[in-house]
C-alpha cells in the first residue's frame, strides 16, 4: 500500500504530465481571472458575456488576430494569442458597458453565482485562446487540459456554458 504523499504525487503526475509548469501557470492565471471577474459583480460578469461573444464572434470572421501577430511582431507563444483575445474583449467590453451598460439590471448577487458565470466566460475564452495557437505549442500541455479546452465537444460546451448560465444563475 502506497503512502500519502507517494500517492499525491502520483495522482499529481497522472493528471498533469511529467512537466505540469504549463498547466499550473494556465490554471493558477485563470483561478486569478475567475476570481477578478467574480468580484467584479454579476452585472459586470454579464457585459463580459456579450462582449466576448461579439469578440469571439468578431475574430473568428476576420483575420485580425493574425493580422496584428504580424503587423505588431507579436510573438507566437501563448501570451500573443491570449494577449490579443484579452485586448479585443477588453476594447468590446468597453464598447457594450458604455453602450448599454445602463440596460444591464443591476443587482446584489451571491458570490458562488458570480463565480460560476465567471468560470464559463473564462473557459470559454481560455478555450478560444486554444484554438488560437499552432498545434506544436499545445503538445506542451497534459491530456486532462487538452480535454477541457481543446476539441469539438469541448469548445461547443464552453461556448454554450455563459449563455445558459447566465439565466441558471439569475437571483
Amino acid at each position: 500500500m502506497e503512502n500519502g504523499p507517494e500517492t499525491i504525487v502520483s495522482w499529481f503526475t497522472s493528471v498533469f504530465g511529467e512537466n505540469p509548469s504549463w498547466d499550473l501557470l494556465l490554471l493558477m492565471t485563470l483561478v486569478g481571472l475567475i476570481l477578478a471577474l467574480a468580484f467584479w459583480g454579476r452585472a459586470k460578469i454579464m457585459a463580459v458575456v456579450i462582449a466576448s461573444y461579439v469578440a469571439i464572434t468578431f475574430m473568428s470572421v476576420t483575420s485580425i488576430v493574425d493580422w496584428l501577430q504580424g503587423a505588431l511582431n507579436i510573438p507566437d507563444n501563448i501570451w500573443g494569442p491570449a494577449g490579443i483575445v484579452l485586448v479585443i474583449t477588453g476594447a468590446m467590453f468597453a464598447i457594450v458597458q458604455y453602450s448599454f451598460g445602463h440596460l444591464i439590471r443591476k443587482e446584489d448577487s451571491q458570490f458562488a453565482k458570480s463565480v460560476i458565470l465567471a468560470v464559463s466566460v473564462v473557459g470559454m475564452l481560455a478555450a478560444f485562446v486554444f484554438t488560437q495557437l499552432p498545434g506544436e505549442l499545445l503538445q506542451g500541455f497534459s491530456p486532462i487540459t487538452m480535454t477541457i479546452l481543446v476539441g469539438d465537444l469541448a469548445i461547443a460546451v464552453w461556448v454554450l456554458a455563459p449563455i445558459l448560465l447566465v439565466g441558471l444563475t439569475e437571483d
